[in-house]
């Protein structure tokens, strides 16, 4: 073995050792800080098993409105990567710098939006993660941005992926102590997929009779989807 060989072995041998390492210290410090966050989950109300919540790429439509919440979020999906897309001019607390420390952000600037669909489909479908949408945030820190119902549901077509609406709701608290603490009551929904085998929208499918060009809906049936999927949200607030 020459000595340069034996150099190029040293040096990728160190590289793979450095690699395991920061692999290492990634997972200690997402358990460390989602093991913290679980303190705060009074209650979760699931419509499907824990097992399977995370077990295939999903969108996550949620009822959020600050990093906190992104937290809990990640608390409940903890064996899965998660990515949330917000503004690039976005001002970040120091919650929302723990979430990107065990997850993935798009920024979005406002401008491109067949560039963000894309990078969007690419990270469901090529990347088997789970993109969260929440219509409340975007309304309150990007409100010049509109999430239209349509494609939330093209998005999922496309990628073939569900939508599971989970809904969360902060309260006031008292410990072991008698100290009031804030803590977090969590909803979860069963996973929709956008499909004529579902039964929330069978009727929407089969509306037009003879035609079974399922990926061909018309503008109102879509409407129709996105608005019984949305409405869930609403309903769970209640």
């Amino acid at each position: 073995m020459t000595i340069l060989n034996k150099y190029k072995t040293i040096h990728a041998g160190l590289y793979l050792r450095l690699r395991l390492l920061r692999k290492s210290f990634h997972q200690f410090w997402k358990r460390h800080i989602l093991s913290c966050v679980g303190n705060y989950i009074r209650e979760i109300k699931s419509e499907i098993s824990s097992s399977s919540l995370g077990s295939t790429p999903a969108i996550i439509l949620t009822s959020f409105t600050c990093a906190r919440d992104l937290l809990i979020i990640s608390k409940l999906f903890q064996d899965k990567n998660l990515t949330v897309i917000v503004p690039r001019d976005l001002t970040k607390d120091k919650a929302f710098n723990f979430f990107t420390a065990v997850n993935q952000v798009l920024y979005y600037d406002g401008k491109s939006m067949f560039h963000m669909l894309r990078s969007i489909i690419a990270t469901l479908r090529d990347f088997n993660r789970a993109i969260i949408i929440s219509p409340e945030a975007t309304q309150r820190f990007a409100s010049h941005i509109i999430i239209d119902p349509i494609i939330v549901v093209r998005i999922a077509m496309t990628a073939n992926v569900p939508i599971i609406p989970i809904v969360l709701h902060w309260r006031n608290s008292k410990n072991l102590f008698g100290q009031m603490k804030r803590t977090c009551d969590v909803w979860i929904g069963k996973k929709n997929y956008i499909s004529p085998k579902n039964d929330d929208f069978k009727d929407v499918f089969f509306k037009r009779r003879g035609e079974r060009k399922f990926k061909r809906l018309n503008r109102e049936e879509l409407i129709e989807i996105g608005q019984r999927v949305f409405s869930k949200i609403v309903q769970a607030k209640i």
